[in-house]
């Protein structure tokens, strides 16, 4: 019996030796091969690039935290690699390779992405002030250049300001909703001037250029020390810019630029609102944006019943309380710019964008290095005051008429005023804005519920942003906001 469990055993045994001599019945396994390499984006490995491989077979890699991708157990053929990537423009946009008996090695691509951007405030530090309630008020705007190759589109912007402790004073955001106030998109000529492109306020092409207006009220307690300004795209991208904030100070009580004598005074498109803030120079002698009129006011006069003119609604410019009016310099200093042959408009003038002279008559006040006021909107041949003479605060240079753009460009609707404003240069072409403060007057806030009223439903933003309580508010260095009414101590 132990003579046949030997023989079976090595009958078994020769059975297995021919199965493994004969190979299961099959031929050596097939070789295979892998193709591998990198993408790479200004000098460094680009992640999450997928790179899909078609021809002899299919199959899709995704790069690795070093660019790096492979692509393995490939048979010999014809293959074509391809990258791609949201944002980004590859060289070469494909690569054909053969496979014949080796792997393939450094099938490597460059990206370059489609968003790139360039931007800062239009000016490197703030100035802030208090309004009439005693809150900080913060101005502000930022751009931003489109230099890449792909359209943006502005999802939303936001302005954080910080105390010196890092604490945040204000934080609010302006989605798209608003774009069409605070937004203004323009693209530079051949001649290096720059003109408004489009009528969209969210969509940014190659070459395009976008202003974002910001403004907030940081309450009245810590002094704000920085602003931050965030715009964010739908693409997921988003430019940050921190910028400096100081308190201004004009060097001294500045005075409310009108006489109580004939009725109170309406402060309208102040300097938090984007009306006046919209008029955006490039100056080409420091290549750089200014804007004059960003806290620019404008102020009409008006009777007890609010009445603007007398008959109410009158066409006749003689017949608004405003016309005639004295205008006085708001502090000490030199006159250093005096024009006084503008007409005053009828009523019914209709400006147009080829009209010139917006400011019509106008005399402009040298009260520092770096600080002058303009007064602008005045009759004709009324400024008493000449280059050169000194005036000094509550002095009267002229009176107020209608020369210049009272109105709004197309329509029908000016009206005697004054136009106020500070500025850190003569030529207001060349000029930044500063705010506008004052010392001897009071404020008249009416509530949100009056302004709807009177103003056919109309909320200024600063107030549908703020919760402004009514109330009466003297000024000592303070500025009015939109809608405020000022009046004497």
């Amino acid at each position: 019996m132990r003579k046949s469990i030997v023989c079976g055993l090595v009958f078994l045994m020769i059975v297995v030796g021919l199965v493994a001599c004969n190979g299961g019945g099959g031929g050596d396994p097939a070789p295979s091969y892998s193709i591998s390499g990198a993408v790479t984006s200004s000098g460094s490995g680009l992640p999450d690039v997928t790179v899909t491989l078609s021809g002899s077979s299919s199959a899709t890699a995704t790069t690795d935290s070093s660019g790096k991708y492979t692509f393995a157990g490939l048979s010999n053929g014809n293959y074509t690699i391809t990258p791609g990537k949201s944002g980004y423009t590859f060289n070469p946009t494909s690569s054909a390779q053969t496979v014949n008996g080796a792997d393939l090695v450094n099938v490597n691509f460059t990206g370059v992405t489609t968003y790139q951007v360039m931007g800062a405030p239009v000016r490197t530090t703030w100035p802030i002030v208090r309004e009439a309630s005693g809150q900080w008020e913060l101005v502000g705007e930022t751009f931003i250049i489109n230099t890449g190759a792909e359209k943006l589109v502005l999802q939303s912007v936001n302005l954080k300001v910080f105390e010196a402790a890092g604490n945040i004073l204000a934080d609010r955001t302006y989605d798209s909703g608003k774009f069409d106030d605070m937004i203004i998109i323009v693209m530079k000529n051949p001649d290096g001037t720059y003109t408004q492109t489009s009528t969209s306020t969210s969509e940014l092409e190659p070459g395009e250029l976008c202003f974002s207006h910001v403004a907030a009220l940081a309450g009245n307690a810590s002094l704000p020390t920085l602003a931050r300004v965030t715009i964010s795209f739908t693409n997921g991208k988003s430019e940050t810019a921190d910028i400096p904030l100081y308190e201004f100070n004009p060097g001294e009580q500045t005075i409310w630029p009108l006489t109580f004598s004939g009725g109170d005074w309406l402060a309208f498109d102040t300097g938090e609102t984007t009306y006046h803030w919209r008029d955006i120079n490039f100056n080409p002698a420091i290549n750089a944006f200014v804007i004059d009129q960003r806290y620019a006011i404008d102020a009409v006069q008006f009777d007890s019943q609010y009445n603007l003119s007398n008959p109410f609604g009158s066409t006749h410019k003689e017949d608004y309380y405003a016309w005639g009016e004295d205008i006085m310099s708001v502090g000490s200093g030199t006159v250093v710019t005096v024009v006084q042959d503008q007409i005053d408009q009828e009523m019914s003038k209709v400006w147009t964008s080829t009209d010139t002279h917006v400011e019509g008559n106008y005399v402009v006040i040298q009260h520092g290095p770096a600080l002058f006021s303009l007064y602008a909107h005045m009759m004709q041949n009324s400024a008493i005051v000449s280059v050169g003479a000194h005036v000094a605060a509550g002095q009267v240079i002229g009176k107020i008429g209608n020369s210049g753009l009272t109105g709004n460009i197309g329509a029908a609707d000016g009206m005697p005023q004054l136009h106020f404003q500070y500025m850190d240069a003569e030529d207001r072409t060349k000029a930044q804005g500063l705010p506008a403060v004052f010392w001897n007057a009071k404020v008249i806030r009416h509530s949100d519920a009056d302004i709807l009223g009177a103003f056919q439903g109309y909320l200024p933003d600063i107030r549908s942003a703020y919760d402004l309580q009514a109330g009466t508010y003297t000024m000592n260095g303070n500025t009015p906001l939109e809608y405020d009414i000022v009046t004497s101590q």
